[in-house]
């Protein structure tokens, strides 16, 4: 029993690593199947001259095919990152929620923000399953930490969040709060 399960495994590695053609992966056939197990029937009567040599593949011989419609959307997703560039960074998240009304409580949210301070772009934004609202595209965590010690008197459940944020100007934009006009 355990000299088949030994068969099985070495023919099921064997065909797992089929040689590669040009056009790509050949389908190994049953003829092909049937053939392997016939010749490791007999693997303690092979000699070490019957040991075949891997195809050596040429480095830049290999043509890929790929679909048109796999170019048009790669192209689309170069040309949106070429004018939304993204970086690693930080953002102060003010809500994220989930629910019926979830969608309502962040654009209020993000509408509260911006009656309260002005400098800062504000992000509402579905990421499944929560709505969020970000404030700020800060480069570095102390950057948000200024900021987020002035957003936490209004908002006291901020926090700050690491992520992909859009590529802020080099110059630090100062928040400041709006005054009140009475």
């Amino acid at each position: 029993m355990k000299y088949w399960m030994c068969v099985g495994f070495f023919l099921s590695v064997n065909l797992l690593s089929a040689q590669e053609e040009n056009e790509g992966w050949t389908p190994i056939q049953k003829s092909d199947t049937l053939k392997s197990l016939e010749s490791t029937s007999n693997w303690s009567n092979q000699t070490d001259s019957s040991v075949v040599t891997p195809k050596v593949i040429v480095p830049g011989t290999k043509t890929i095919k790929v679909e048109p419609a796999i170019l048009t959307e790669n192209e689309k997703y170069t040309e949106y990152s070429k004018q939304h560039p993204q970086i690693k960074g930080y953002t102060i998240l003010l809500y994220a929620g989930s629910g019926a009304n979830s969608r309502l409580k962040a654009r209020d949210m993000a509408q509260k923000f911006e009656q309260k301070f002005e400098g800062v772009d504000t992000h509402v934004a579905w990421r499944s399953p929560n709505y969020e609202v970000r404030v700020g595209d800060y480069r570095t965590k102390i950057d948000a930490q200024i900021d987020l010690e002035l957003v936490k008197q209004e908002f006291p459940t901020a926090f700050i969040k690491a992520g992909m944020i859009e590529l802020p100007p080099l110059e630090k934009l100062e928040l400041t709060p709006i005054e009140k006009i009475e």
